[in-house]
């Protein structure tokens, strides 16, 4: 009878298993640090690609801020003489074409709108944790607000009594013939010559007028009060600006 005998196995020594183990350990590792770097570099792509859109968002909010602060001033001071002409004269002592010029400021909105389409994918996608700088995400959150505060008084105010104002206004006033002062860029010759016409009234009743400058000065203590909000936004705007291209190399 044949005698089988087992093939000889050569045991490994300590040094082997330990090299393997190192070997199996750094292939790991290495591969754990090139997906973290392979992350990062992509985080950092990501964060420089909205810090980019969010800049171009801001710029376009601060422009359109310089603006309507600008003619939300322009507006008030019309205002105030609208109501001083209401409360020191009578109907008849002003041309129609003054009634009308001064009149049509009580209904005139300009009311912000954020361009801020990527300030709402950030806060919708999550995409918020690629900002790493804590100034940045802070500053992110106080124009959020800023931005939040504005949309819901103007949700009030549009809710409370802008509606009463423009009904009453057009008690008193054809908006045919306010057609050619609604640019309030019209040269001051044009605005002369209009308020030297003798447009009609709907209503010659003083109770009527003085009911609408009434409302047109709590549009303009309205309009004071969003001037300051748009203040705050813009101020929160230009500091989150500075911010970005400090950070990201933005021109």
């Amino acid at each position: 009878m044949e005698v089988h005998h087992h093939p000889h196995v050569e045991k490994k020594g300590f040094k082997e298993y330990f090299l393997e183990f190192l070997m199996i350990f750094l292939a790991v590792t290495m591969g754990f640090i090139a997906e973290s770097i392979r992350e990062t570099i992509t985080e950092n792509k990501t964060a420089n690609d909205y810090a980019r859109s969010l800049t171009q968002d801001l710029k376009k909010d601060t422009a359109q801020l310089n603006f309507e602060m600008h003619e939300i001033s322009f507006v008030a001071s019309r205002i105030d003489t609208f109501i001083d002409l209401v409360q020191t004269k009578k109907i008849s002592e002003l041309s129609g074409g003054t009634w009308y010029y001064y009149g049509r400021f009580g209904t005139r909105l300009l009311r912000f709108q954020s361009e801020n389409a990527t300030l709402q994918q950030l806060k919708s996608s999550g995409s918020l944790r690629y900002f790493k700088n804590y100034k940045i995400i802070n500053a992110l959150a106080q124009y959020d607000q800023a931005i939040s505060n504005l949309t819901n008084f103007i949700y009030f105010e549009q809710s409370s009594f802008t509606g009463k104002l423009t009904e009453t206004r057009n008690k008193l006033f054809i908006a045919y013939y306010l057609i050619p002062v609604m640019n309030l860029g019209i040269t001051q010759q044009a605005v002369d010559s209009f308020k030297k016409q003798n447009f009609p009234l709907l209503d010659n009743s003083r109770n009527l007028i003085i009911e609408y400058a009434n409302y047109c000065e709590l549009k303009q203590n309205n309009d004071i009060y969003i001037l300051g909000l748009e203040k705050n936004i813009f101020a929160d705007a230009t500091t989150l600006l500075s911010l970005l291209k400090e950070q990201y190399n933005i021109k």
